[in-house]
């Protein structure tokens, strides 16, 4: 695991598996990051080559439905068994989203994070101004991205 800024937003944390997923730890990496009271949305960067996209999608699809989210989960699936994989994603009970590009993910991810904060604060769940601060940083670091 490493510290990773994307191009639209803080992520907080990026996974990289060999050709031999282990999917407890994908499951653990997901508990680590849901703990996280600041963490808005969630990018999944799925990249195949010898990993099967398909098989590292139906260990997130395992992993998260034995947990609660309560943030948006945005997929990006690339390689081996990519359609597959998305076709499992998209069939899931969980409301996934999937994204054709990293940059597309990205911006899904920050869009749906700030969506997700303002249904937050309109049911009551976190208070608006906190809301509103979150909100902001979000949306200044997205113009530090598109800046430069």
């Amino acid at each position: 695991m490493s510290a990773k800024v994307a191009t639209a937003g803080d992520f907080g944390i990026s996974l990289s598996r060999d050709a031999r997923p282990v999917l407890d730890k994908v499951a653990e990496a997901l508990r680590i990051i849901l703990s996280d009271p600041n963490v808005e949305t969630i990018l999944i960067n799925i990249f195949g080559g010898i990993v099967r996209c398909d098989r590292v999608a139906q260990g997130v699809i395992d992993a998260l439905s034995a947990m609660e989210v309560k943030v948006p989960v945005v997929v990006r699936l690339e390689g081996t068994n990519a359609k597959e994989a998305a076709d499992l994603l998209e069939n899931s009970p969980l409301d996934f989203i999937v994204a054709a590009s990293l940059k597309d993910g990205a911006e899904k991810a920050v869009k749906d994070a700030v969506v997700a904060l303002d249904k937050a604060a309109k049911s009551g769940a976190i208070h608006p101004n906190n809301a509103a601060r979150r909100k902001s940083r979000i949306m200044r670091q997205l113009h530090q991205a598109k800046s430069g």
